[in-house]
């Protein structure tokens, strides 16, 4: 590509336009060049101009050609089939091609910047102590282990070292508006990176940071955003005057409608209007729709906030030091509050407001409620209702992700091992809780209530709960045998599959693994002499691990139960547990259907057929709720009911 200065006649001709430089021959143009596409501009310093041809469709479909028209440009490069018009002025930028930038007041880099990337924020406790360095290709995985693992120093280390080195490769003295980014109505942008596809319309200021984009999923920021220190990948959406200052945004996510956040990280496909955080680890899918709700210093995922969502973590002595954990798939209820440290178990609802300090991470499944200033909970009652299981299904069906780049690794699924270990915890409580032999009516445990009456109704709702768990995974592991099932075979192939070590499980942020491929994933990492790279291939290696250490845990769960030894697992007792798999899933299904059949009831019809009888009040619920035979998730419980005689009668028929 070789450029070329100015001929007279061409300077003439730009001068002619309204154009004005501080030198010329600093202005260089590549072949061929149209005069005729540049009006109005003043360059100063070393300017490069690729070929402007080609048009840009505004909005409308109003069609016009590349050009440079009514701007500044200092240090700047534009690249081929560019459009600039009405830009105050430009600094330091190279402008990609078919990119375009329209009405922008200020667009520069101001000497030497990471974009965003090195910036440590304030993660869980803002008094420090869990500072997470970001960068424009942090994980959810990485910043887990960053942020919850201080307590292994050389992990930290390594993985900060390996980040540094990253980040020196993102450090420049000049930004970019990357290929076929548009920049529309926009006040000031400085020392910031644009990447491919991005759309940035109406942003009020952008400073210090990286927004991501691709082809298949372009990052979007709207009118009114402000965001300072930050980092946005692909396929977020921020709008609405949202406020970020020392922010991470992961793929996919959604925040407007106001929100404002400081020093917290948003995750994929996490969603977030109105309200606020802080310090907040945001973790895949966590959701807060509503006015007056606060999150602060916490771990959350799979979460749902409801209206007026709070918690405090300084009690006024040594500052906000205090942290929460909500195990995912956790809901807390309007005007809910949590006084932190506190630990919510895994598929549990927080209703009311508890001013106390608990851990609850025992028992998943939980209802947890105020009754006359106490925490109290109800263990596995949220086994069975409608919203557990209709969450669980949408999850995988809301990655708004399209890059070919997934950065966070997901597991979804609601009767995982990793909800059967905390089921499994949970069953173990309970019966160390009615060994006491109490007669009060409440029990405490970690800080946290239980009605004495209900220990054996719940953990009878965990056993359940359990031989659910036990019995997919075992038709998963035989389904993907196909038809390769020989009963004389298969105990020495499900012993040969098992390891004696995957007895416990860790959420890592979306991810779920066994402790021992954690340790064996931290371990690869300290011995490591490679850089981020490596990292992220080990992650995926773990992450694909996951059938395989299932198998493992669910073998040496069912040997355990049936007090087996390591090398004995008989096809006998493989039946059991698929037949206790197949009473338990149709009963568990009847439990949700009727829990589902309560949204039919006739107190439901309150405020239908306003102003009619009691048969226009059923016609116009029916017009607008269906009836229960229409209803597409009690029709998915009725099909999966087949589903489940249909899968247990073919495993059940090649064992035998």
């Amino acid at each position: 590509m070789s450029y070329r200065t100015l001929t007279s006649d061409e300077i003439r001709k730009l001068e002619e336009q309204g154009c004005t430089a501080d030198d010329w021959q600093g202005v260089q143009v590549l072949e061929p060049f149209i005069a005729d596409h540049i009006i109005n501009m003043r360059f100063s310093g070393e300017i490069r101009i690729g070929r402007l041809q080609g048009e840009h469709c505004l909005e409308g479909g109003y069609a016009v050609s590349s050009g440079l028209r009514d701007s500044a440009l200092h240090n700047c490069t534009i690249a081929d089939n560019v459009y600039i018009d009405r830009l105050g002025y430009a600094v330091n930028i190279d402008f990609e091609n078919n990119s375009e930038v329209r009405h922008v007041d200020i667009l520069a880099v101001n000497g030497e910047t990471t974009f965003g990337n090195g910036l440590e924020l304030e993660v869980m406790n803002e008094a420090g102590g869990r500072s997470l360095p970001i960068f424009d290709r942090l994980s959810a995985q990485i910043a887990y282990m960053l942020v919850f693992y201080r307590h292994d120093q050389e992990l930290v280390n390594k993985l900060t070292s390996m980040i540094d080195d990253y980040v020196k490769s993102r450090s420049g003295e000049r930004g970019c508006v990357g290929f076929q980014s548009k920049l529309t109505n926009c006040g000031r942008l400085l020392n910031v990176n644009i990447g491919p596809f991005v759309k940035i319309e109406g942003a009020t200021e952008l400073q210090e940071g990286t927004v991501l984009g691709c082809e298949q999923d372009p990052a979007i920021i709207g009118a009114g955003v402000t965001a300072r220190r930050f980092i946005i990948q692909s396929g977020s959406h921020i709008n609405d005057g949202a406020l970020l200052t020392d922010c991470f945004i992961g793929q996919g996510v959604r925040i407007s409608r106001q929100f404002s956040a400081e020093n917290s990280v948003f995750f994929a496909n996490c969603e977030a209007m109105h309200g606020e955080a802080c310090s907040l680890f945001a973790g895949p899918y966590t959701a807060t729709h509503h006015k007056s709700s606060l999150l602060i210093a916490g771990l959350f995922s799979f979460y749902n906030a409801g209206s007026g969502t709070n918690q405090s973590n300084h009690l006024y002595k040594l500052g906000p030091l205090h942290q929460g954990v909500l195990e995912r798939g956790v809901k807390t209820g309007s005007s809910s509050y949590m006084l932190w440290p506190t630990r919510v178990g895994a598929f549990s609802v927080v209703l009311g407001k508890h001013s106390g300090n608990f851990d609850a991470s025992d028992f998943p499944f939980s209802y947890i409620n105020e009754e006359k200033g106490k925490s109290v909970i109800t263990p596995a009652m949220n086994v069975f209702t409608v919203g557990t299981r209709r969450d669980s299904q949408k999850w995988p069906k809301r990655d708004k992700r399209k890059d070919p780049q997934k950065y966070d690794l997901i597991h979804f699924g609601l009767f995982t091992p990793y909800a059967g270990e905390r089921i499994l915890r949970g069953m173990h409580s309970l019966e160390k809780l009615q060994a006491r032999g109490s007669k009060q009516e409440y029990l405490n445990h970690k800080g946290i209530f239980i009605n004495r009456l209900m220990l054996k109704i719940c953990r009878k709702y965990y056993d359940m709960a359990i031989k659910v768990v036990l019995g997919e995974s075992l038709l998963r592991y035989f389904e993907q045998l196909g038809d390769d099932i020989d009963a004389d075979q298969l105990e020495e192939k499900l012993l040969n599959a098992s390891e004696p070590n995957a007895d416990s499980w860790i959420d890592m942020a979306g991810m779920l693994a066994s402790r021992s491929v954690v340790d064996e994933l931290i371990a690869e990492i300290k011995a490591s002499q490679s850089d981020i790279d490596e990292v992220y291939e080990r992650l995926l290696q773990a992450y694909e691990k996951y059938d395989q250490q299932a198998t493992c845990w669910t073998i040496r769960t069912i040997q355990s139960l049936h007090q087996l030894s390591p090398e004995e697992l008989p096809v006998s007792v493989l039946i059991q547990v698929l037949e206790d798999w197949k009473t338990a899933a149709l009963k568990l299904n009847k439990m949700t259907m009727q829990d589902a059949m309560k949204e039919f009831d006739a107190h439901t019809r309150i405020g239908y057929g306003i102003d009619g009888d009691e048969a226009k009040a059923e016609k116009d619920f029916l017009a607008v709720r269906q009836s229960p035979e229409e209803n597409s998730f009690i029709q998915m419980l009725k099909d999966e009911d087949k589903e489940i005689e249909s899968r247990y009668n073919l495993v059940l028929q090649k064992l035998q």
